[in-house]
């Protein structure tokens, strides 16, 4: 994963349910989602309608920070910086 310049803290996500990053896409088609945890990369594609908002619904680590890059389907990094949250234990049932 590249370095980013800028991230932004979205909170902290329970591991078992989809995360809603509160983030909107601002075009159709797919995007790919780098999550970056422990320093392992994994790489999501999904995809969005304009306008829709951005939900992870990965299987993550609990009780880590996960930094994620998303990119839109023309490669460009959402906002022009990268986005980070933490993963919160809890008893998930799989």
């Amino acid at each position: 994963m590249k370095c980013c310049d800028k991230i932004e803290f979205l909170g902290c996500f329970s591991a078992c349910e989809p995360i809603n990053t509160g983030l909107i896409a601002d075009s159709s088609g797919v995007w790919r989602i780098e999550i970056d945890y422990m320093g392992i990369t994994k790489y999501v594609s999904i995809d969005l309608k304009e306008n829709q908002q951005i939900i992870i619904n990965e299987k993550l680590n609990e009780d880590y920070l996960h930094t994620i890059r998303i990119i839109n389907p023309k490669k460009q990094l959402l906002q022009n910086k990268c986005f980070s949250f933490k993963t919160i234990k809890t008893l998930c049932l799989n």
